[in-house]
């Protein structure tokens, strides 16, 4: 989370919930390193919970129904009629088995002074204490290389990420039925799992498999180029493609036959593409005594994603249930096909004079596909100053213990833009009652092309003190935060044929308080170094 007003307002719309800045391994320039690193282990269940014994479990039942005033019977209580004394330990049954995990780790790194790379690979293996093929892989690559130009104007950084998963941990956790029936008959006479009634048998999930297979690959190349002295211009490019594979198979063995109309499976699949672009200007130059600091940008952003769900039914043979090709009836659950367009232009200010006062002033225009026309553009912007009043001559003489004084204040305008794709539209959706043997449409959502960009203001005031060579820091901060025209679905009457609807919420939601941020060095020797810190925050 941003706690600085100021520092909020770069990121705008991006930066209203929250901004995560990752910061990948690079190699270094020096003679060829090779690091190789593997792990393993094993897990149990460490504890278990104690459980009744059949006689206990059964004498617990009688005086269950003693208080309730009713006479137990085959039909109301089988447990005590009809499925005996046979006690199944549940638990070391269910989730008794021994899970192992492996790690391994292989890294090249190296370079001269101009040019190094880093390419990395690491492999993950991990199994369950839960009965079943409840396997999970992971298997990644990263490559890094970061190349600067002879006269250092150039520079280059080029970044890939790619991973895959293939996990087929169940959806339904076995752990869930620990506390089944004690004499609850796992298997019928024939052999074949017992059935009884509508309820389950906990040994007939572990063939209900599930399977989720996952690719994704992420690119970033940053350019950076010295136009003149003082003035650079610089190009981000990232690239993000994901793909999933989901399956999802219920074998009729698995299936009650009480309550199941034959076996059948689920197909999920989906693909997720992402480009960003975002060109810049920054221009540095001493002027009046200080430096000035100028920043002009722009973002381009395209997110789209496609998916499907199906469901497979009436299958010849449950040998085929991983085939879509074989299933007689396959039914389109859900489609998904959604474009996010981001565009947006920026610019900063930051001007320092004497080393003693700061100003900062920020502005961007965003513009989101998410709104309709009309409100799809919003503009934010901020303004910070500062005052390191441990610079100025009276305060070194006054209090030299004191060594770093700060000042400082902001006021900023953001936007938000977190709400569904598409949700100023009206939409519909093909319905499961076919008439005259044609498929018909019904509505889904209402429309609503008014609402627009919801609005954070936040106002912060903060003071830092350093004393004994910062080795003591303390900061103390008072914000103010207000949102507007927050975007939420306002419920409405079922009678309308919608129970909800996308809209500005008009009420202003306050929040303020105060937070205090204590660091100490207690001990700074060349072998130890010993830190404390204690952080207070009083909200309202």
């Amino acid at each position: 989370m941003l706690k600085d007003a100021d520092a909020t307002a770069i990121y705008s719309s991006r930066g209203a919930t929250g901004v995560i800045l990752i910061t990948t391994k690079s190699g270094r320039s020096g003679k060829t390193k090779i690091d190789f690193e593997i792990y393993s282990g094993i897990g149990k269940v460490a504890n278990r919970v104690d459980m009744l014994n059949p006689a206990q479990y059964s004498e617990l039942r009688r005086e269950a129904f003693a208080n309730d005033g009713v006479a137990p019977d085959a039909t109301t209580a089988p447990d005590l009629f009809e499925w005996g004394n046979k006690a199944t330990d549940w638990q070391k049954k269910l989730i008794g088995e021994t899970a192992s995990h492996t790690d391994v780790k292989l890294s090249v790194s190296g370079g001269n002074e101009r040019t190094s790379f880093l390419i990395s690979g690491t492999y993950r293996y991990e199994s369950s204490v839960m009965i079943g093929d409840n396997d999970y892989d992971r298997a990644a690559a990263h490559f890094n290389i970061n190349h600067r130009s002879k006269d250092d104007r150039f520079v280059l950084t080029a970044v890939a990420n790619y991973s895959t998963d293939n996990n087929n941990t169940p959806y339904t956790s076995l752990g869930y039925y620990y506390n089944f029936s004690p004499n609850y008959p796992m298997y019928a006479d024939n052999g074949d799992l017992y059935w009884y009634g509508t309820m389950i048998n906990p040994l007939a999930l572990p063939s209900q498999k599930y399977n989720s297979k996952t690719n994704n690959l992420i690119g970033n190349v940053t350019a950076k180029y010295t136009i003149l002295e003082g003035l650079d211009a610089k190009v981000n490019l990232g690239y993000t493609y994901k793909t999933m594979d989901q399956l999802q198979i219920f074998p009729e063995k698995s299936l009650n036959p009480a309550t199941s109309a034959g076996s059948y499976s689920y197909f999920g699949n989906a693909r997720s593409t992402s480009y960003v672009i975002e060109p810049q200007l920054t221009y540095t130059r001493n002027l009046w005594g200080g430096v000035l600091s100028a920043l002009l940008g722009g973002t381009w952003q395209d997110n789209q994603l496609k998916g499907n769900q199906l469901e497979g039914k009436g299958y010849s043979n449950d040998g085929l249930l991983e085939s879509m090709m074989a299933a007689s009836t396959l039914t389109v659950r859900r489609a998904t096909d959604r474009l996010y367009t981001y565009q947006s232009v920026f610019g900063r200010l930051n001007y320092v004079w004497k080393d003693k006062y700061l100003l900062n002033l920020t502005y961007r225009r965003d513009g989101s596909s998410r709104f309709g026309p009309g409100n799809r553009f919003g503009d934010f912007g901020a303004i910070g100053a500062g005052w390191i009043i441990s610079n100025e001559p009276f305060l070194k003489e006054s209090l030299p213990c004191m060594n770093f004084t700060k000042l400082r204040m902001s006021y900023v305008i953001t936007g938000n833009d977190q709400c569904d794709d598409y949700a100023y539209l009206d939409s519909r959706d093909s319905n499961s009652y076919p008439y005259d043997g044609i498929s018909g449409l019904s509505p889904t959502r209402l429309i609503n092309d008014t609402f627009k960009w919801e609005e954070n203001r936040k106002l912060e005031v903060g003071l830092e003190l350093g004393f004994l060579d910062s080795r003591i820091l303390l900061k103390t901060d008072y914000y103010f935060n207000r949102s507007s025209n927050q975007l939420i679905n306002f419920s409405l009457s079922s009678q309308t044929g919608f129970t909800s609807y996308r809209a500005n919420f008009p009420a202003e939601v306050e929040n303020t308080g105060w937070e205090f941020d204590l660091n100490a060095t207690v001990i700074q020797q060349h072998a130890l170094r010993w830190e404390s810190g204690l952080n207070l925050t009083i909200p309202k």
